[in-house]
């Protein structure tokens, strides 16, 4: 039996901002051990900086201090070209208007593979046409993306992720405009694809309860330091109780869930 190696790995990273005379460190001392295949939730309140540390994982924006490691190779050795073959990102940004269809829209994760002049092979279409029917959007492909649902939208765009065919996909607060039905459908959708694919899913949310029952693994951004490991492990070094206010909300250990905390 052969042991999975770390897909992705932090060292005492240190996320936040560099500024024009100072740095404002917004988390640090962060060590992660992520498996290829696990669907990992970041979680914390408002401001704690789990979209920074999705986009330090990225590489979009640069570590203070410390090391990021991806296929055991340190993020800074990538050019553009092989961070955009291994990592595939997914933002809240509105998409800009045109008239790009579904089917064109998951196209363009194929463009770190596509000649210079955009030619899709193929080995593309192939591509594009399973990310459609992974996320069951084939029957969407000729649809304008601005006639669509925001939850059908949400399915197009990891589609078009699946398409650009990285082994780690992120995505900032994928549910953030979804209604609770929708939610759930897009998190059995994350988890299903983190199985069947085996890629490392990797997302912010808000959707607490939710997000402890479904990941793999979570990532916990608190005041005072930033926690790791699978629900288990957390509720049994009770770890979830440092997430928020106690005066607001309790972690119930038997129900696996938060609740509001009664008057």
């Amino acid at each position: 039996m052969s042991i999975k190696k770390h897909i992705l790995e932090t060292k005492s990273l240190a996320v936040g901002y560099q500024q024009k005379k100072s740095v404002a460190i917004i988390q640090q001392d962060i060590n992660l051990q992520l498996l290829a295949g696990e669907f990992v939730t970041i979680l914390g309140k408002n401001g704690i900086g789990k979209s920074t540390l999705l986009r330090t994982l990225t590489k979009v924006q640069e570590q203070i201090s410390g090391d990021v490691f991806l296929q055991q190779k340190k993020i800074q050795s990538y050019s553009l070209k092989e961070l955009s073959t291994t990592i595939s990102l997914v933002l809240t940004e509105k998409l800009p208007e045109s008239q790009l269809t579904v089917f064109e829209l998951v196209a363009l994760g194929r463009q770190p593979y596509t000649n210079w002049i955009g030619k899709l092979q193929e080995n593309d279409i192939e591509r594009i046409t399973s990310a459609l029917k992974l996320t069951e959007t084939d029957d969407l492909a000729q649809k304008h993306f601005h006639e669509l649902s925001d939850g059908q939208l949400q399915r197009v765009l990891i589609a078009r992720a699946l398409a650009q065919d990285t082994k780690i996909i992120m995505l900032d607060e994928p549910t953030a405009h979804l209604d609770m039905h929708h939610t759930i459908k897009i998190f059995q959708l994350l988890k299903k694809l983190s199985k069947e694919t085996e890629k490392t899913i990797i997302i912010t949310t808000h959707e607490v309860n939710l997000a402890i029952n479904a990941a793999d693994q979570l990532i916990l951004l608190t005041e005072n330091n930033v926690i790791s490991g699978t629900k288990d492990e957390l509720i049994a070094s009770d770890s979830f109780n440092a997430l928020f206010p106690s005066d607001i909300v309790n972690f119930n250990t038997s129900l696996e869930q938060f609740i509001i905390k009664k008057n």
